[in-house]
């Protein structure tokens, strides 16, 4: 006798063209050699099947990934991604992802970024734990410089850990808060964490000289190397 599963038959059925193509890049992904066309594939399939998600009249980014596959290879080594810019704002973000529930990305947000990277896409550490722990605001800042690198914009924030929850399962920082010093709101430096059900917590309050070697850690992004 066989048994039919009708729930695995239902949500087969049902599922939507876009959902299916997320889970069929997403796969590739985590089994394939980063190439740029598919970091490309990923990111365009990833950011058009979340706006088609929420029924929104948001134009999906065009992407196009600067590095080459020996560039992301060695990325990958490193637990970091590349990440595009898509010039989305903190209003349409929230639409995107609505599940943040955070006034950061509301309309009308007072999140200010410090700059816009002239490149199409930026490399960050994925770690799901904040890197770069035990770090006062200016131990950051002079660590970044050091390495020819910026903190961290909330936007890139937001993508990165979307695409970590395809991907792993679990967003960014949902154990501790990473600095973003790449972005401000009232004049002081973002801190942000997310939660395990996919809300965001953005902190304007953390004063510059907090530390501590197991939760406060910051972020950093990176352009190609000319």
């Amino acid at each position: 006798i066989m048994v039919m599963n009708y729930g695995e038959i239902s949500r087969e059925a049902t599922a939507c063209p876009e959902d299916l193509q997320l889970q069929s890049i997403v796969k590739e992904y985590k089994t394939q050699p980063h190439t740029p066309e598919l970091v490309t594939r990923f990111w365009q399939t990833f950011l058009g099947a979340s706006i088609e998600a929420q029924r929104l009249d948001i134009t999906v980014p065009t992407v196009s990934c600067d590095r080459t596959q020996k560039e992301l290879e060695v990325l990958k080594k490193e637990d970091k991604m590349w990440v595009p810019e898509t010039k989305l704002t903190y209003a349409q973000l929230g639409m995107i992802f609505p599940k943040m529930e955070s006034y950061a990305v509301a309309e009308n947000s007072l999140i200010k970024d410090e700059f816009e990277q002239d490149a199409k896409g930026v490399d960050v550490e994925m770690s799901i734990d904040s890197p770069n722990r035990n770090t006062t605001q200016k131990g950051l800042e002079d660590f970044f410089k050091s390495q020819g690198r910026n903190g961290m914009r909330l936007s890139t924030f937001v993508l990165s850990s979307q695409a970590s929850k395809s991907l792993t399962g679990h967003y960014l920082d949902e154990n501790t808060w990473s600095r973003l010093l790449g972005s401000r709101g009232k004049g002081s430096v973002v801190s942000a964490l997310f939660y395990p059900d996919g809300k965001l917590n953005v902190n304007l309050i953390m004063p510059p000289r907090n530390r501590h070697p197991s939760y406060i850690g910051g972020r950093s992004e990176g352009v190609k190397k000319t």
